[in-house]
Parts: structure tokens; C-alpha cells; sequence
């Protein structure tokens, strides 16, 4: 016996009646439940009768409105909704004001007509994913915010009771620690770069403080520090997180606010869940010892010997050169930004230890150039392979992806095979 599948309400707002058979036969290959509408006023009645409509996709032109301020109104009342819009066939550049409603996330898709059933399938899956996502984010933040609630009520236990100190402190611990896995896995979940490279760095991290004969607190915290010292990024735009070293630079006020901001992020997200010391590691991470670094512009002592490991672990796995010379870089910053002892430890790490840090490298596309080789598979934001893992770039790839940049339909860094970078990334 079958079982039933559960429908998902899918919104088709368009003028013309006779293209509602191809809707319904186009939508028949999905679990959806599609539900038209042919002017905003009927659509908004729909939507108001099925509040939990996973997609709204919208014609440009309406009978009583045009589909790009409807779905902007749609936004406001229904966030959850993944906003698609049909636009006409474009005779060479995409109109500014669709470019402007993909980047300010007004349209999640643009689907420029005419447009195949492949087309329309593929993308009608990808907004179906990305409502899966966002349903799913919901879930974590409101397990997040459960765990936070129940770590909370725990200290409070643990303040009031004199006796049986060490039960109440196991299962406060334990309760931490599942918060702290609970934030990796969001990591890995909502922004697989930033999570390969919060494990990279804290690998280097522990690597650099056993090399230097820390104990096996300072080496714990070390390596926790780096796990976690960039989620106060997660959410952001993924294309401003090489920009750490310099967030001036990151071109928009907003988004260098963010990259300023992002270690005080993350360390009010883990407060109360790690100890004091890693909170200051992770606060501090993008200091460094002239005082140039950020958010407090700290220098000399007053940075911790676990800061300091951490941010040279950091800026070693961020900044785009090969492993020929990015160690030379670094030396040359040894007493200026980063600490000689670290800097001494990093060193026969990479060279009398062979210490291998990663095998990859994670680029803007505008980095990338013919001859690097991808270690992970290119996708659009609607799911679309763009190329796949383990080719080799060539001219006429690249400029597939940069025209997909352009339009707004890739905002993931890419994963490059390090030995392939044969020169500094520009």
C-alpha cells in the first residue's frame, strides 16, 4: 500500500489564463500542491487561506500591479515564502532592477523567459531546498535557544544548592558541550566553507600550541577557540569572509560592520557555554601586536600566548598565497603582528615537522584562474551544477562562473586544490 505524500503549497500568480494547464503539467513531476491566482488581490486572499506556502512564483507584469513589488510586499508579510519571478526574455543584459531584488534578497530566482521544463523543474527544486533550509535553521536556533534556556535554569541550581555540587556541575557540562556540537553542526550546515575552515584553523591552532610545550588546557582551548572563532560570520555574506585581514575593504558600510563586529558576535552567542579564557581567544583573535588589529586594537602583553596562536592560525589559513610563500610572509611579520614564539612554532611545524595543514584553498571566484583545480562542486543558489568537483579550470569555465557571479546566482566560495595555485590569488 502506498503511502501518502504530503503536498507543499506552491503559489502561481499569473495573467494568463491559458498557461495555467503548463503550470499544473509542469508542476505535476513535484510534490507540490499548486495553487494560482491570476492578480495580486486574489494571490494575497490565497496566501491568507495557506500561510504556510513554501514558494510564491510571480509574473513580471500583473493585471493589477507589477510581480516584483508584489513579491516585495509578499517579503514583508511572508518570509518564510521563497519569492521566484518570471521575467521577460532579456536581448543581452539583466535589468538593474532584477539584478538589485536578487542581491537585496527581495527574489530568491530569477527564471528569464521562455524557459524550459528542465529549467522550470530545476528551478522550483532549488527554492523547494531552500525553504527545507530555512525551515530547518528555524529549528536549530529554536533548539539553540532550548539549550540556552535549560544551561540558564542548570546555573541557577548550581548557585542555590549546597550539596551534590558535582551532579549539578556534569550535567551543566554535558549540556554545554551539546550546544557547542549543536553550533558546529549549524556550521557545517549553513555554510560548509566557513566550517572547513573554523576546523582547519583549529587543528593548525592545537598543532601550534603542543609545538610550543603548552599544557593540555592551553592546547583544549586552543583548539575550541578556533572551532568556533568565526561564527558570529554565519548568516553573512560568504563573499566578504576572505576580507577579514582588512574589512575597510570590503567596499559596502554594512559589510564592513559585520566583519568588524563578527569576533564580539561570536563570543555573545558562546557566553556562558565556554570558559572565560577561550571567550577572550575568541574575542580577540583578529588582534595583533602593533595594536592595527580589531575589535579593541589590543597590543604587546595584552594579548594571551592563546590569542596569539589562534590568530596566526587564522591568518595563515586565510591569506591567498601558496605554501612557498605564504611561511615568508609570515616570518616577515614575526615581533610586528605575531608573536616570534608562535611564529618559531609555525615554522618547524611546516618544515622539520611536515605538518600538512590542508590540501585545499577556499577562493573568491574573481581569484580563481585557468589551471586550478576544484576540490568541491560549483552550484547556483537554486541547486544548478555549474562544475563539478576535481576539474580543472579552464578559460572558457571560468567565464561561465564569472557570468554567474554577475548575475547573482553563485554566493559560495570555491574549493581549490592548494598545489594548482601557482601564483598569489589577485
Amino acid at each position: 500500500m502506498n503511502t501518502p505524500v504530503n503536498k507543499i503549497p506552491v503559489l502561481v500568480i499569473e495573467s494568463g489564463t491559458d498557461t495555467t494547464e503548463f503550470f499544473r503539467q509542469n508542476l505535476g513531476d513535484l510534490p507540490v500542491e499548486p495553487i494560482f491566482a491570476i492578480t495580486t488581490t486574489e494571490a494575497c486572499a490565497r496566501l491568507d487561506e495557506r500561510p504556510d506556502c513554501a514558494v510564491i512564483l510571480s509574473d513580471h507584469q500583473l493585471q493589477d500591479s507589477s510581480g516584483l513589488d508584489f513579491l516585495s510586499r509578499a517579503r514583508a508579510q511572508f518570509p518564510e515564502a521563497v519569492r521566484v519571478l518570471m521575467a521577460p526574455p532579456c536581448d543581452g543584459a539583466v535589468p538593474d532592477s532584477f539584478l538589485q531584488a536578487l542581491a537585496s534578497g527581495t527574489i530568491f530566482r530569477l527564471l528569464s523567459k521562455p524557459f524550459s521544463h528542465e529549467e522550470f523543474v530545476c528551478a522550483i527544486r532549488g527554492a523547494l531546498d531552500y525553504h527545507a533550509l530555512l525551515q530547518e535553521n528555524r529549528r536549530l536556533t529554536q533548539k539553540s535557544i532550548e539549550y540556552r534556556e535549560e544551561i540558564a535554569e542548570q546555573s541557577r541550581t548550581l548557585a542555590n544548592r549546597r550539596s551534590g555540587r558535582t551532579t549539578v556541575q556534569d550535567t551543566l557540562s554535558s549540556a554545554c558541550q551539546n550546544t557547542v556540537q549543536l553550533c558546529w553542526c549549524m556550521l557545517e550546515r549553513l555554510n560548509l566553507p566557513l566550517y572547513k575552515h573554523c576546523q582547519r584553523v583549529a587543528r593548525l591552532a592545537a598543532a601550534l600550541a603542543q609545538e610550543m610545550g603548552c599544557d593540555d588546557l592551553t592546547i583544549a582551548r586552543a583548539e575550541t577557540a578556533g572551532s568556533l572563532h568565526d561564527l558570529g560570520l554565519l548568516g553573512s555574506n560568504p563573499a566578504i569572509h576572505t576580507l577579514q585581514r582588512s574589512p575597510y575593504e570590503a567596499g559596502r558600510e554594512a559589510d564592513t560592520d559585520v566583519l568588524l563586529h563578527h569576533p564580539e558576535v561570536s563570543t555573545n552567542y558562546l557566553q556562558g557555554l565556554l570558559d572565560p579564557d577561550t571567550l577572550d581567544t575568541i574575542l580577540n583573535h583578529h588582534e595583533y601586536l602593533d595594536g592595527s588589529g580589531y575589535p579593541r586594537g589590543l597590543a604587546q602583553e595584552l594579548i594571551s600566548q592563546t590569542t596569539a596562536i589562534v590568530s596566526l592560525a587564522d591568518y595563515y589559513d586565510e591569506y591567498p598565497l601558496p605554501n612557498d610563500q605564504i611561511l615568508p610572509h609570515i616570518l616577515s611579520l614575526s615581533g610586528t603582528l605575531f608573536s616570534p614564539d608562535s611564529v618559531r612554532a609555525l615554522h618547524r611545524l611546516l618544515t622539520e615537522r611536515q605538518f600538512l595543514h590542508t590540501q585545499e584553498k577556499t577562493l573568491l571566484i574573481r581569484e580563481l584562474r585557468p589551471g586550478m583545480r576544484l576540490t568541491a562542486s560549483v552550484y547556483t543558489t537554486s541547486g544548478m551544477l555549474l562544475v563539478k568537483s576535481g576539474q580543472t579550470l579552464t578559460p572558457t569555465l571560468l567565464d561561465k562562473l564569472l557570468q554567474h557571479e554577475d548575475q547573482g546566482s553563485i554566493t559560495q566560495l570555491i574549493f581549490v586544490a592548494l598545489q594548482s595555485i601557482t601564483s598569489p590569488a589577485a
